[in-house]
């Protein structure tokens, strides 16, 4: 069996002969592994993979679409890159629109060196005139471009899949409102958060649809950002959830594969994600990054959720021996051998840090598959 066919087989449930191994190759180690800051992260991506011998799931190749680009006559879009120092740097963007105008401040800030990190201190929506400009002159979702994403299938051929990021509905509005001012007006300002969470989930599933239709082989569903942490789940069911589960239903309505991603702490949500729409979750992070306990999340999901992750790449991967690796590897393999539908993988993106020898070891545990 090919690995695309282990990987497909997987999410439309039906029979494996083996559970894939593919841990998260971001492009700060891609860059890395080549010592190039300007590789071709679509195919080098691949070669990486190659290289391992990890079943490719291919997420540095989310189409390029944004939406703070779209720009006509009554939106106008325009942007200026104010170079602080070496390791930090600020976009400010406005909006211009016959009503009035939008700002947003955006820091981007240099954490390794083949990394950077992106923090917006400014909102676009402010308050709730604000909102009424998007609703009023945001044009329309634009299309994609399909080109990347169909070459890169027929680059990774039978080795794997396509995985590109896309929003989810909180993901999606914390692009324009700060999440405090979000959770505060799920419980003070009613009817303003349901108008802007409507909207943008309206907006985000038309993005996700178009995404999948480039050339998608499933997507990676942005859900992170209202953890355990955040949110009780009371919180999570009542004011979040119904978003997230009426993009999941028009996608699956849509026969589109959806993997969840949170890589933070999740452990009292799982009950509660578990009840949702997507096909995949991931990424069953431990302790110190996560809260969830792998035992216990093996008994909430159903066996009708592909469950991904478990290998701590930040400080596991990091300080480990290839031998504790190849332990650790071989334990989560023992641990969800009797269950059909899992990928052994990290909790999230593998650093630039991390010892190649135990990316090696980590490799090598297809053996015990």
């Amino acid at each position: 069996m090919t690995s695309r066919e282990r990987l497909l087989n997987m999410y439309i449930l039906k029979d494996v002969d083996r559970k894939p191994i593919s841990p998260f190759i971001h492009i700060n180690f891609v860059r890395n592994f080549y010592k190039d800051e300007n590789i071709d992260l679509l195919t080098k991506t691949i070669d990486v993979y190659r290289y391992f011998g990890f079943d490719i799931v291919h997420r540095n190749c989310s189409p390029i679409y944004d939406e703070s680009l779209i720009s006509n006559k009554i939106w106008k879009v325009s942007k200026a890159m104010y170079q602080k120092n070496q390791e930090e740097k600020e976009e400010i963007m406005t909006i211009s629109t016959p009503d009035g105008e939008l700002t947003q401040k955006k820091i981007f800030r240099k954490t390794s060196q083949y990394m950077w990190e992106e923090a917006i201190k400014e909102f676009l929506i402010k308050d709730e005139n604000d909102f009424k400009l998007f609703v009023k002159y945001q044009p329309c979702v634009s299309n994609i471009d399909s080109k990347n994403l169909k070459q890169l299938k027929e680059i990774i051929g039978d080795d794997g899949i396509t995985a590109p990021w896309v929003p989810g509905a909180v993901g999606m509005v914390v692009n324009y409102r700060s999440f405090q001012d979000v959770l505060v007006d799920a419980l003070v300002k009613e009817n303003f958060y349901k108008s802007y969470m409507d909207y943008f989930a309206n907006r985000c599933f038309e993005i996700n649809l178009l995404v999948s239709k480039a050339g998608a082989d499933i997507l990676s569903y942005n859900a992170n950002i209202a953890n355990s942490r955040v949110v009780s789940p009371s919180f999570f069911k009542s004011y979040i959830m119904p978003y997230e589960e009426y993009i999941l239903k028009k996608l699956k309505e849509n026969k589109i594969l959806v993997n969840y991603h949170n890589c933070g702490p999740s452990a009292n949500l799982l009950p509660t994600y578990n009840e949702m729409s997507m096909r995949g979750y991931e990424s069953l992070a431990e302790y110190p990054l996560g809260d969830t306990n792998l035992d216990q999340a093996l008994s909430i999901f159903s066996e009708d959720k592909v469950l991904s992750g478990n290998i701590d790449q930040v400080f596991f991967l990091k300080t480990a021996s290839p031998k504790q690796v190849e332990d650790k590897v071989k334990n989560t393999i023992n641990k969800v051998k009797h269950r059909k539908n899992f990928i052994i993988a990290t909790t999230d993106y593998i650093g630039e840090d991390i010892p190649i020898k135990n990316i090696e070891a980590f490799a090598k545990c297809i053996k015990y598959l």
